[in-house]
């Protein structure tokens, strides 16, 4: 048996398999995790953020939410943004909309 490892009747080729696939499951888990938690500071245009909801809302609609507490705007440069997440934590209070696929 020289040269094989035998854990729990497995040989070396078959574990190795195993701990590969193990590997790969994690390693795509963390990046989901990792790209989801981006996700969720992206800043949007109030265009971009209208058409996050389904059906899309209109302009005076995401102004008036905004104006009402349910999210807040960030001015940059003169611009104004909506942060992602925020959106969405609203569309699942308002059940009425969900998040365009």
């Amino acid at each position: 048996m020289e040269g094989q490892l035998i854990i729990n009747g497995l040989s070396l080729e078959q574990f190795i398999s195993k701990l590969s696939e193990v590997v790969r499951i994690e390693a795509e888990d963390a990046f989901r995790k990792i790209k989801a938690d981006e996700l969720q500071d992206k800043l949007l245009t109030p265009k971009e953020a209208c058409k996050v909801f389904h059906p899309a809302i209109s302009l005076p609609t995401l102004t008036a939410w905004s104006e009402a507490g349910h999210f807040e705007k960030r001015h940059i440069g003169g611009r104004t943004f909506y942060r992602y997440g925020d959106l969405i934590n609203c569309g699942r209070i308002k059940k009425k909309f969900s998040r365009q696929s």
